[in-house]
């Protein structure tokens, strides 16, 4: 009864006029749920097993069945879906094959703050100018210890930490007071060091002043 008046409804399974005749089934799609549809009379599921390929993705729009193949895999949704690799070469140059995908592998391959680069699905990690560490690990900013040992300069020549005109840190060699030559092969021992070691009618050049300076990246 509704305000008094009676009122009628199909039962669960019938459809029609239910002042006139509840049948068994259904005539159209809307007599069925949302994820059904009508055949013969009958509601059935849209997304049965032989809807989509094997291993699809189905859903469903107005009745009707939507296949999809899932990350990782292509195809025909309908008939199949295939990995997208088996293996490496199957992916581009600059990816690697983790089944069934193509990825790149500079996502987890190389340490925090490390450069990456790819050439036929090979990974090389590499730290930036600048940094040094393990670069599979961690790369982390030049310390005057890391420029300076070993001692990179020529024979008798002193390091000291400096920047290059970019302002990353390099090794600075020098040759030290007394010496002179070429910082990055080798400093040779002068003659003097300051004027009273040399006879009075000679003059000591610093070498420590007048130095020659050379760079090492």
């Amino acid at each position: 009864m509704l305000n008094g008046a009676p009122k009628c409804e199909c039962p669960e399974g019938r459809y029609g006029n239910p002042w006139r005749r509840c049948m068994a089934g259904c005539e159209k799609d809307s007599d069925c749920s949302s994820s059904w549809f009508c055949e013969k009379s009958r509601c059935r599921p849209v997304c049965s097993a032989k809807t989509c390929a094997q291993g699809a993705d189905c859903s469903v729009v107005d009745h009707r069945p939507v296949c999809e193949c899932p990350p990782g895999f292509k195809g025909n949704s309908t008939t199949q879906c295939l990995p997208e690799c088996a293996k490496s070469s199957d992916c581009s140059s600059n990816m690697v094959c983790y089944y069934p995908r193509c990825v790149d592998p500079c996502n987890f391959s190389c340490g925090k703050d490390a450069l990456c680069e790819v050439n036929d699905h090979k990974t090389t990690c590499s730290c930036p100018k600048g940094m040094t560490g393990n670069p599979l690990e961690r790369c982390r900013p030049m310390t005057s210890e890391d420029l300076c040992s070993p001692n990179p300069c020529g024979k008798n020549a002193k390091c000291t930490a400096s920047k290059d005109i970019e302002g990353y840190p390099v090794a600075s060699c020098s040759c030290p007071p007394g010496y002179y030559g070429a910082p990055l092969i080798e400093c040779k021992k002068g003659d003097c060091i300051e004027h009273a070691d040399c006879s009075v009618d000679m003059i000591c050049r610093r070498f420590g002043e007048d130095r020659t300076e050379g760079r090492v990246a």
